[in-house]
């Protein structure tokens, strides 16, 4: 599904705009910073699988090394970005992050070294991994 974001420039603060200098990144109507499609190109015959997805939204998470706080806003982040990619209409976009953001509560964070003792019973609840 194509997007409808709009492209803002970005120019250095100081010097003359030159096409070297000027630089173009996609801005959602929010003005929340996006990067392009994340699948890439693809057969124009066909949607993304949600297989190739979900591939795609465990790209770049790590092996749980990075601090807790790390991943808890990446996960905000994520969850954000989706919200803007399904107002923006591109829902391929938007189940990714969507399912990086799950991925990282369900499955990076219960297993991190400091989820224990840095989050609260009432934290913990509030990400959905309470166990009683």
């Amino acid at each position: 599904m194509a997007s409808t974001n709009s492209l803002a420039p970005l120019t250095p603060s100081r010097g003359p705009i030159s096409p070297s200098t000027t630089l173009v990144q996609p801005v959602t109507p929010s003005g929340l910073s996006v990067l392009p499609h994340p699948v890439g190109p693809r057969s124009l015959n066909r949607p993304t699988s949600i297989s190739e997805l979900a591939i795609v939204a465990k790209e770049g998470l790590g092996n749980g090394l990075k601090d807790l706080k790390h991943y808890l806003r990446t996960a905000q982040r994520s969850r954000d970005l989706g919200k803007e990619y399904v107002k923006a209409g591109d829902l391929e976009a938007a189940f990714v992050e969507f399912a990086r953001a799950a991925t990282i509560v369900l499955d990076i964070l219960p297993r991190h070294r400091d989820y224990l003792t840095l989050l609260n019973e009432s934290q913990r609840h509030n990400l959905g991994l309470f166990e009683s």
